[in-house]
């Protein structure tokens, strides 16, 4: 994930990476409401 952050500039890149990466976790809910505060 920290390579993720590294990678991207913006919330909906960073959301589209991580569920890429972590398909089965299924947080979106909980992704869509971190992502912007991690890039305002």
């Amino acid at each position: 994930m920290i390579d993720l952050l590294g990678s991207v500039d913006n919330a909906d890149d960073f959301r589209d990476g991580l569920i890429a990466a972590y398909p089965e976790l299924g947080m979106e809910a909980a992704i869509d409401f971190a992502a912007p505060l991690l890039f305002p």
